[in-house]
């Protein structure tokens, strides 16, 4: 017996044992490296894939495709063209409040499912809203769907369905308003009268 082994033995371990462990915390060791790998891989693709999506939700909606890009401000137009105050996307920033938080999300995700129910409505896909709140059994994978039925370029958004959106006429630069409309239509109005005129 050499003396690694003795050691071993004297505190009732086997040194085989012992060296078979150290290989399992190599690989443990890379199975953390992978997993510090793959979890940003993951959300940077599904980050891409919503912004796809909500850029071609914004073009049915009329509005520019840019804005599906931006963290934060694509869900607070979302949030706003199905009606709703674009402020509940602030509420998952309050999850680092213990209890305040843990209904914040619930809040926040509550109404998330209210916003794509109504914007269902918009383009005439009431029927699947189902998806979106089973997605947290899916993974996500019926919001995916969801997002795609509703994003179809086949589909026209009909603003007259559904809750108002919030989305036209803000002081954050959407669609015009109907009073913008109107001083505009005056104004080009006066102008062909003055031409009349000379």
């Amino acid at each position: 017996m050499n003396l690694l082994s003795q050691f071993a033995y004297s505190y009732g371990t086997n040194y085989g044992y012992y060296h078979s462990n150290t290989s399992s915390v190599e690989s443990m060791g890379t199975w953390f490296i992978l997993l510090l790998l793959l979890i940003p891989a993951v959300a940077i693709a599904g980050y891409v894939i919503m912004s796809l999506f909500f850029a071609r939700i914004f073009k049915l909606a009329g509005l520019p495709a840019w804005k599906a890009w931006v963290p934060i401000y694509n869900q607070w137009i979302f949030f706003q063209l199905g009606g709703y105050s674009g402020a509940f996307v602030l509420l998952p920033f309050v999850t680092i409040i213990p209890v305040i938080g843990f209904f914040a999300s619930i809040v926040y995700f509550v109404f998330f499912c209210f916003a794509a129910q109504e914007i269902g409505k918009k383009v005439g896909k009431s029927d699947i809203f189902i998806l979106v709140p089973l997605g947290l059994v899916t993974f996500g994978i019926t919001t995916y769907v969801w997002f795609y039925q509703v994003g179809n370029r086949e589909n026209v958004w009909n603003d007259s369905l559904g809750k108002e959106s919030l989305a036209e006429g803000t002081i954050l630069g959407y669609a015009e308003t109907e009073e913008e409309t109107e001083v505009q239509e005056a104004e080009v109005v006066k102008e062909e009268k003055a031409e009349d005129k000379e």
